[in-house]
């Protein structure tokens, strides 16, 4: 990325991702199956990390919270939008189009890539041709590198470095445990909980999660927009001095809107009586997804503002310990309820 630009790698990125999509509409057998998702997780993963730096590239410091908290819900919402849009397509069409569907989504977005994204990469010192001046079709299909350096160790390993960096790591652990529980967490056991208790099918089940995506889409409007406002208000009030810290008043509320709806999602699932469907889990995950991102926007922005010029870096390890995490906290939260 950093030799050859952001735009080429979010293009092999989704290229991969459709080829192993339509891969997975084709397997007969549960390890074929795995191995497409593996790799579909591999080619996928870029953006997760780019986010961060195409946001800080292209906006300016005071609207930071709203650009990357719209980055953040969109990358949220795959989560719950998957079983709710794939609960139709496996009812009515199958579970292959499942994979047809993201085939034609990523597919979609190379497209858009190839032909409306241009290069957000700064190139400091460059001096500026006619064909660089204006982003046309033609110059899209061109590449080349921007930086004349040769790829090293150091460039994979310089990343991790920010762990030793603790105003960085602490927001981005805790925005990896928030979001295991209060997001995967729910998501995953939801089709379990619903299905077996409440008798519902795909479709069903699917409807479950709207309840999520309205706490998300209502936390981002706190999150993003909310906190830049208060950024703006905390500054003028300093006197026009700016504190990065003043954002992380918002991360409190979303803690404990986070606790009270997995909370009231858990006790109310539990006090249910079998095969008579209520509302109030839903609103508990509604609840906890609200304050899931709020607390995402806020800590995962704070994070990139402690030092802006290492937006990629953080954005790499944002992604790292959240996937690490969830997959150690979830692997063991099934291996106990198996053994149960």
């Amino acid at each position: 990325m950093e030799r050859i630009g952001r735009r080429p790698c979010l293009l092999a990125s989704v290229l991969g991702a459709t080829a192993y999509n339509i891969g997975g509409a084709f397997c007969k057998t549960y390890g074929q199956q795995m191995a497409t998702r593996c790799l579909t997780a591999i080619f996928i993963s870029p953006p997760c990390a780019l986010g961060s730096i195409v946001v800080t590239e292209l906006f300016f410091r005071h609207e930071r919270g709203t650009k990357t908290g719209i980055w953040k819900l969109f990358f949220t919402l795959g989560a719950p939008a998957g079983p709710f849009i794939m609960g139709f397509v496996a009812k009515f069409a199958g579970l292959q189009w499942m994979y047809g569907v993201f085939a034609l989504v990523t597919f979609s977005i190379f497209l858009a890539y190839l032909f409306f994204g241009p290069e957000t990469m700064y190139r400091r010192n460059h001096i500026a041709r006619n064909d660089d001046n204006h982003f046309t079709w033609l110059s899209s299909l061109k590449f080349h590198s921007i930086q004349r350096k040769r790829l090293s160790l150091s460039d994979a390993v310089g990343p991790f470095t920010i762990f030793a960096t603790v105003r960085i790591i602490v927001p981005v652990c805790a925005y990896a445990i928030v979001f295991a529980y209060a997001s995967i967490a729910v998501i995953i056991t939801m089709p379990q909980v619903f299905g077996e208790k409440f008798h519902l099918d795909a479709e069903g089940i699917g409807l479950q999660f709207i309840a999520m995506l309205i706490g998300l889409m209502l936390g981002e409007i706190v999150g993003g927009f909310g906190s830049d406002l208060w950024m703006k208000w905390r500054t003028s009030k300093r006197g026009g001095s700016r504190v990065i810290e003043d954002r992380l008043w918002l991360a409190y509320p979303g803690i404990i809107l986070v606790i009270v709806g997995l909370v009231l999602w858990g006790v109310r699932s539990q006090q249910a009586a079998p095969g008579h469907w209520i509302v109030s889990p839903d609103v508990g995950a509604a609840i906890s997804s609200f304050g899931c991102q709020v607390l995402t926007t806020v800590l995962v922005t704070y994070a990139i503002d402690v030092d802006p010029k290492r937006a990629a870096d953080t954005g790499l390890i944002v992604n790292f310990v959240r996937q690490t995490w969830g997959f150690v906290s979830h692997s063991t939260s099934l291996s106990l309820s198996l053994s149960c």
